[in-house]
């Protein structure tokens, strides 16, 4: 029988999958523009030219070179100190000449009101009051981003966004002063993605989603906002699970928790409010290795606090109440009782943050549990403890007879009047709304000319503080900074018909603020309102919304 010669077959490589596919070594679909398997993340399927030395390079180095593009000027091994070595030079260039290049790092010149004016071009005649919380910076930036888009987001989310998302303009602003930093640290803003841990690449991804989303809320006409938004969360929820899965959360916890944190921010920017809960469940997991701990940065106190914080304004608005036990202690006063907090009274961040204090936010705290522990007794139906009636009674007195004149407000530099009168009525408006949230979820029958004194006090406060910051004008900043609208939320919640006036002037009002969870609180308001209510319901209106939707909401953060 004749021997059969075997043909050899020639094996080829296909170069048809998209750029992303083909680094990862996987198989494409070739779906045009953006292939399925990879999603928004698709680098597209176009040609990447790039300089050949000479003709006699071999195929698998063009090869190699058309998988991973380097730049000599970008360091592989990230050296901070070298990094600032560069930039105090770039600032000399740049205070001489306006201009200059310096390894990585560049600095130009960009016509802010040019810019803007392209990027706020409208088709029709009206443009969105939103796009005048889109600040025009200062002449000379210094770009510090390889991406032309990275460039945009970060640079607005310096000059906007970080102002946006707390109430009161200052120094200490965690969003500048710690979240950027650590960014920086992880070697993103300056191109080293080789020495980035995936805790920094993941905070670094949810600070451009942040901006991305509040662009689009400002710009709706432009899509490729959107795009981008989902494009850095989705990059980042990758880094941020690679970071936990690797360990990294026991190396650089304080990166983690701000990556953690952002992302909430990003749910709230957006205002889907989808798993905001979930980033805060493994904040707190992450919280209690870091107090075990010692803590390398002044900035990890600040973030502990914001973290707990946080966490309470998400607690506070959950529909579901988890019953827990009482403990069976006995009575104790409001001062032992506080020392469970986990705001100390000797830090004043929260003022400029949250709009509130210590102190109330330690009444806030023992309000919340105070409920779980009455909710307890409620579904089995058992009768309260004697110790639990004397701790709410306590933190009833504690409530009514507090006064901002006993808080020190230290966080105030001296002489700054205006500051001072705009944390004065956040804070009056969120006593006023925490009283009433304690009465309705304790379900104490204060009379009804009580609850109503309460929340005139608390919705003036609030139309003041937006007439202070209109007031002052943009030249200090003023007009970009977005309430803590908790205070809203829970009062106008409550509020009867011919109440509701002056909440509607204030809920439409701050709309121009355009971020996405203050619209979902506003709607959640207006569906409240609409419902009618008989004797045999009690306890907050918010909670029969919230069940019926079968959603969370977070009224700040």
């Amino acid at each position: 029988m004749p021997t059969r010669t075997r043909r050899s077959i020639t094996k080829t490589k296909t170069f048809a999958g998209c750029w992303t596919c083909r680094r990862r070594k996987v198989k494409c679909d070739n779906h045009r523009p953006r292939c399925y398997r990879c999603g928004e993340s698709c680098e597209g399927y176009d040609v990447d030219l790039y300089w050949m030395d000479d003709g006699n390079e071999r195929p698998c180095t063009v090869k190699r070179k058309a998988m991973f593009i380097y730049d000599p000027r970008i360091p592989v091994n990230c050296d901070l100190e070298e990094i600032d070595e560069m930039l105090c030079e770039l600032d000399g260039l740049v205070e001489d000449v306006g201009t200059g290049v310096v390894g990585a790092f560049s600095a130009f010149t960009v016509d802010r009101e040019k810019s803007v004016d392209i990027h706020c071009k409208r088709d029709g005649p009206e443009t969105s009051e939103c796009q005048s919380l889109v600040a025009i910076g200062s002449s000379c930036e210094i770009s510090m981003y390889p991406d032309v888009d990275d460039a945009e987001l970060m640079d607005n989310y310096l000059h906007v966004v970080a102002d946006l998302l707390q109430p009161i303009r200052h120094t200490q602003n965690p969003y500048r002063s710690i979240y950027v930093p650590r960014a920086m640290e992880a070697g993103l803003v300056v191109g080293a993605t080789g020495s980035a841990l995936h805790g920094g690449r993941a905070l670094f991804h949810a600070l451009l989603a942040v901006s991305a989303f509040h662009l689009h809320r400002n710009r709706p006409h432009i899509p490729r906002y959107e795009r981008l938004g989902r494009l850095h969360r989705f990059k980042a929820v990758e880094c941020l699970q690679r970071s936990l899965a690797g360990g990294e959360n026991t190396k650089d916890h304080d990166t983690t928790m701000a990556a953690m944190l952002s992302m909430v921010s990003i749910d709230l920017m957006e205002g889907g409010m989808t798993d905001f809960w979930i980033h805060l469940k493994g904040c707190d997991t992450l919280r209690l290795s870091m107090q075990s701990d010692r803590l390398r940065y002044p900035g990890d106190v600040q973030l502990l606090t914001n973290c707990s914080f946080m966490s309470l304004l998400s607690q506070s608005t959950n529909p579901y109440i988890t019953p827990e036990p009482w403990s069976g202690v006995q009575f104790v006063s409001i001062e032992d009782m506080l020392r469970i907090s986990p705001f100390h009274p000797d830090n004043h961040t929260l003022e400029f943050t949250y709009g509130t204090t210590a102190t109330l936010a330690g009444y806030m705290h023992l309000s919340v549990a105070l409920c779980q522990h009455l909710h307890y007794y409620e579904i089995h139906q058992l009768r309260l403890p004697p110790s639990l009636e004397q701790a709410c009674a306590a933190l009833d007195r504690a409530l009514t007879t507090w006064s901002i004149g006993d808080e020190p407000l230290s966080s105030v530099p001296d002489g700054d009047y205006e500051t001072l009168s705009l944390i004065t009525c956040h804070i009056l408006a969120f006593h006023a709304a925490l009283v009433i949230y304690f009465y309705s979820l304790t379900r104490r029958s204060p009379s009804a000319s009580v609850l109503r004194h309460y929340g005139k006090i608390c919705v003036s406060n609030l139309l003041a503080a937006e007439a202070l910051k209109l007031s002052h004008g943009s030249q200090g900043g003023w007009n970009t900074m977005a309430p803590i609208v908790w205070p809203g939320f829970i009062a106008s919640c409550e509020a009867e018909p011919e109440e509701r006036p002056l909440w509607r002037a204030w809920w439409t009002g701050v709309q121009r603020y355009c971020i996405g969870s203050i619209r979902t609180l506003w709607e959640v308001v207006q569906e409240v309102w609409k419902e009618e209510r008989g004797p045999e319901h009690d306890g907050p209106r918010w909670i029969d919304v919230l069940r019926r939707r079968g959603r969370r909401v977070m009224s700040g953060g």
